[in-house]
């Protein structure tokens, strides 16, 4: 998450920090562990993504398709069209 954490920091890091909760909640989440990663946590973190992506290469080499879900909700009901958050 480093990597991830740190381009993220980016978004917010030139805007005054009394502002921020004007921002998503998760971003802010974000940028504040991001800024407070140093240049190490990030180099470490590049120099690990070859092997990481080496395993998940050979993980999935003998697939043609992955199916996973899109979002991280359940399915609609039949017939609704939308998601109202108000349904349950």
């Amino acid at each position: 998450m480093a990597i991830w954490d740190s381009m993220l920091a980016q978004t917010l890091r030139h805007i005054p920090e009394n502002e921020w909760s004007q921002s998503d909640p998760g971003l802010v989440a974000t940028t504040r562990r991001g800024l407070a990663l140093s240049a190490s946590d990030v180099i470490d973190a590049e120099r690990a993504r070859p092997m990481l992506m080496a395993i998940f290469q050979g993980l999935l080499s003998e697939y043609d398709v992955i199916v996973t879900p899109t979002m991280p909700t359940t399915a609609l009901p039949i017939g609704q069209a939308l998601a109202e958050p108000w349904v349950e």
